[in-house]
């Protein structure tokens, strides 16, 4: 089984055909998307799809793949894993789309156009106050007497949270307010969010982290600094299970991501973050 980040094929049916010709364009250009992106985010992902198949169409899907990870069926990974690297995928998928803005083809004499890089391009977020996550390549955040690795799981968290709670009335901020991961704001009030990946299914540790940093935080950035104390949110990659009326007890809302999008504690939903469940 292979999971792969794919380019189209039909619609090149009419310039290209479906045979060699098409190919060589897809190769190519799959090339130039995948040298667009970082190393480090495609770093394991350099499979090359073998459908096992002389239909044209799944020749084109083999030379057009930009990435891939293959499994072998009498060895599947856990479902944690699995759902990890579709996450991951997904991040892929968002940065080649950038990376696709910036190329063109050119003619050339043999039929099959030659694709070049004409420009940088940087991810923007239009619309979003102050709103920039980080690129998802790992990074270290530097946090007085700690030193934390945070993984890019993280940082894609934070992004697609962000983009979704704009929607709902929230303006999201990340610029300029280190070490918090996130603030929200909405008519006057403040929210603390801290982002936390929960691993192998087991939300204790994330749990535990995020109840820790959001009091501290809450204690040192704000009522230390004079300043109100804001609502607490803790976000997750995961449903929590029974630590979200734990921390509802500690005054802290939980929100997670779901196969279909998001849900939430009663605080969350009080508060109009997401839809009662």
């Amino acid at each position: 089984m292979t999971l792969t980040l794919q380019q189209g094929v039909a619609s090149l049916k009419k310039k290209l055909g479906e045979g060699k010709k098409r190919r060589t364009y897809l190769r190519a250009r799959a090339q130039a998307l995948l040298g667009g992106l970082p190393k480090d985010l495609v770093e394991g992902w350099e499979d090359r799809p073998d459908f096992k198949c002389d239909v044209l169409r799944a020749l084109s899907y083999e030379a057009g793949s930009v990435a891939a990870r293959t499994y072998s069926t009498t060895a599947m990974p856990t479902e944690n894993s699995l759902r990890e690297d579709l996450w991951h995928m997904a991040e892929v998928l968002q940065r080649a789309a950038e990376v696709e803005r910036t190329l063109k083809d050119e003619a050339t004499s043999k039929g099959v156009p030659t694709t070049k890089r004409v420009k940088e391009s940087r991810l923007e977020h239009t619309g979003l106050d102050g709103f920039r996550p980080k690129d998802g390549s790992d990074y270290v955040a530097h946090i007085p007497q700690r030193t934390i690795t945070k993984s890019r799981a993280h940082e894609v968290l934070v992004r697609r949270f962000g983009e979704y709670i704009e929607k709902r009335g929230f303006v999201p901020i990340t610029e300029k307010m280190h070490p918090k991961d996130l603030v929200l704001r909405q008519a006057g009030v403040e929210w603390l969010v801290e982002a936390k990946t929960v691993k192998r299914g087991n939300p204790t540790t994330a749990v535990r982290e995020a109840l820790g940093q959001l009091s501290e935080y809450s204690y040192f950035l704000y009522e230390r600094q004079r300043q109100a104390k804001p609502h607490l949110l803790g976000l997750f990659t995961e449903d929590i299970k029974a630590y979200a009326p734990y921390l509802e007890e500690r005054g802290i809302a939980s929100l997670w991501k779901t196969v279909d999008g998001w849900a939430g504690s009663p605080m969350a939903v009080a508060c109009g973050m997401v839809d009662e469940q």
